[in-house]
């Protein structure tokens, strides 16, 4: 069993600047274009993120509700295929730099290209997200941080922000520079940004989502972004809300050997946090706001049983806080169906394989987007 913690924030500092990497600040000029997508029924935004001379952009999408009265919460997402993947539509650009991990959509070098369109589609259910009255900002993580372990670094935020050689071959810096991880969490940030300029979402009800390595990016972006009011981290398993002590799984030794480029290259080199820190740390991190994780009964990999440790570990912080949240009962059956939502926390234990569903939606959404108190 996990051990329980309480928010301290020079823990995450040490677990973040040993693990991912100190997450960058955000470049000096942020532009956002924005175009009709009638296909789509919302818009194509073009951001153009300028530092230091150098600039790099990135298309997203915004979808808001039809009739909405009023400032909307809203969910912010890194996709694996992003828009393009997420809608079954016309007229989304094709990024011809992203890589991204896209081998269960039948795409194993990671090139994002026309077939792609709507592959995707059932696991951000836009029909869902405008019946509860909330809107849904959109993009690619690949065209933000290539999820390559060269290109990471060669490509995309790294270089723009003076991050690793830019010529090719480009290797990641000695030591503690952030890994992808770090740079999704900043992608996360500037959506954020964008979000906060338009006068049709609430700044209060801003959430961030993601699945599997975008949901331990999420959770990175949630304990750093204030402005951020949940996260939703789904299946997220080893360097997400799974404690690292437990050893079964996906183990940081096996995350740092397949995905170096992830993490900094003291972890990739020796994967062991820091002593007496962990995931729980990272959770405690987001205290007073909300986290929603979700599991399934297939993946064995993410591991439920430990994600659900992780938040049973984490949960002291929201109870320092004077945040009403009973006792979780740690010896639960892991059954499909099993759940809990003890005032800002939430889980659920979902039938079936490592996936975002409707389902998992359908769950998470009542809870994050509860007003706040």
């Amino acid at each position: 069993m996990a051990r329980s913690v309480i928010r301290d924030d020079g823990k995450r500092d040490r677990l973040v600047r040993h693990v991912y990497g100190e997450i960058p600040p955000p470049p000096q000029r942020l532009d956002v274009a924005r175009r009709p997508w009638h296909e789509a029924g919302g818009e194509i935004l073009t951001l153009s993120m300028s530092h230091d001379g150098r600039t790099h952009t990135v298309d997203g999408a915004l979808f808001l509700p039809p009739d909405a009265r009023g400032p909307v919460p809203l969910v912010v997402g890194l996709a694996f295929l992003g828009p393009l993947g997420a809608v079954d539509a016309p007229g989304f650009p094709v990024d011809p730099n992203a890589v991204v991990e896209a081998t269960s959509a039948g795409f194993p070098d990671g090139r994002l290209r026309p077939a792609m369109r709507g592959r995707h589609a059932a696991r951000w259910p836009r029909d869902l997200f405008h019946a509860a009255g909330c809107g849904l900002l959109l993009a690619c993580y690949g065209s933000f941080t290539p999820d390559d372990p060269i290109a990471s670094f060669a490509r995309g935020v790294a270089p723009l922000i003076g991050i690793g050689a830019m010529p090719m071959p480009a290797l990641p810096p000695e030591g503690n520079s952030p890994g992808a991880l770090a740079l999704w969490a900043w992608a996360y940030s500037r959506l954020v940004d964008v979000a906060l300029a338009r006068p049709e979402i609430d700044p209060a009800r801003i959430v961030v989502a993601g699945h599997s390595r975008l949901g331990k990016a999420a959770l990175l972006a949630a304990a750093h972004d204030t402005r951020i009011a949940g996260v939703f981290a789904n299946n997220s398993g080893c360097l997400g809300v799974r404690p690292s002590a437990i050893r079964r799984g996906e183990t940081p030794d096996a995350l740092a050997a397949r995905f170096p480029h992830w993490v900094t290259p003291a972890f990739a080199a020796d994967p062991h946090p820091p002593d007496g820190v962990d995931q729980p740390d990272l959770l405690a991190a987001v205290a007073p706001r909300r986290v929603y994780a979700a599991s399934a009964t297939e993946d064995s990999w993410a591991d439920p049983a430990g994600e659900r440790a992780g938040l049973i570990a984490a949960a002291p912080a929201w109870r320092a806080l004077g945040c009403d949240v009973p006792e979780i009962d740690a010896d639960a059956p892991l059954v499909a169906g099993a759940a809990f939502t003890v005032g800002p926390l939430g889980w659920h234990l979902r039938a079936g394989p490592h996936e975002l569903t409707r389902d998992d939606w359908e769950r998470a959404l009542p809870h994050l987007l509860e007003p706040p108190r």
